[in-house]
């Protein structure tokens, strides 16, 4: 799983640094966890799961404890794992210092439009619907499957058919929240006609060589530096932070 092969690779890097566990949250909104690191601190963030199960905060003593008890079928400790499995990912993006843009949303749209035709069929799990709305204003096809919203006339359909759509997408792409429950490995089987599958969104915030030979070809995602989460932070606040899209080898 990839979920598995994520959390061996942050637990490696987490062990090879030293890296510090300084806080960790599931909030209402965002999940994240803070390290440090020579007295720089790094945060990693995803989306606080809703309708999944119970949602509730476990004590952790340790980076290596948050990963050892992500193994758990346990939604609230997946999040907070994946949030870990992020903020170590900043700290290498951090080190590499990689290329920065300003609006993930913009960069995304862009990427996609420049990548495609209008004979394309582009499908999203997740309804990243600024940039959806984009696309769609650009005259591409699109559909969208999500949990929460369904809309038939406005082409956001209910995710029991997702696999269905993938399979006859040109391009896809993924919100890093399907890491958590492990739904992006089953995605992945059925991606087979697709040309890119880009793994998207500040759920996204992992290393992007961690993701080599799965079948995924991008990751686009923001980082958190200088970002606060508190009781006042809403979700168009992650959206101000500088963002970045890499290829992923395969």
């Amino acid at each position: 799983m990839i979920f598995d092969t994520i959390i061996k690779q942050a637990k490696f890097t987490s062990k090879q640094y030293n890296l510090k566990l300084v806080e960790y949250c599931v909030g209402n909104l965002f999940t994240h966890t803070v390290i440090e690191y020579n007295n720089k601190k790094y945060m990693g963030l995803t989306l606080t799961p809703k309708d999944e199960g119970e949602v509730y905060l476990t004590e952790y003593t340790s980076l290596e404890d948050i990963f050892e008890k992500s193994k758990y079928y346990d939604i609230s400790k997946r999040a907070v794992a994946l949030s870990a499995v992020n903020a170590v990912g900043q700290f290498l993006l951090d080190m590499e210092k990689i290329e920065l843009k300003d609006n993930l949303r913009t960069l995304l749209s862009e990427f996609i439009n420049s990548h495609s035709s209008k004979d394309d069929k582009i499908v999203f799990i997740g309804n990243l619907s600024p940039v959806v709305l984009k696309l769609k204003q650009s005259g591409k096809d699109i559909d969208v499957f999500c949990r929460q919203t369904n809309d038939k006339y406005l082409g956001v359909y209910n995710d029991i058919y997702e696999y269905e759509g993938v399979s006859k997408a040109d391009i896809v792409v993924i919100t890093g929240a399907s890491l958590i429950g492990s739904t992006i490995d089953a995605l992945l089987r059925f991606t087979h006609k697709a040309k890119i599958v880009l793994l998207a969104g500040f759920s996204a915030g992992g290393y992007y060589k961690w993701y080599e030979n799965m079948g995924i070809t991008h990751i686009a995602s923001v980082t958190t530096s200088g970002f606060v989460v508190n009781k006042n932070t809403v979700l168009e606040d992650i959206f101000d932070q500088q963002c970045y899209l890499k290829e992923i080898g395969n």
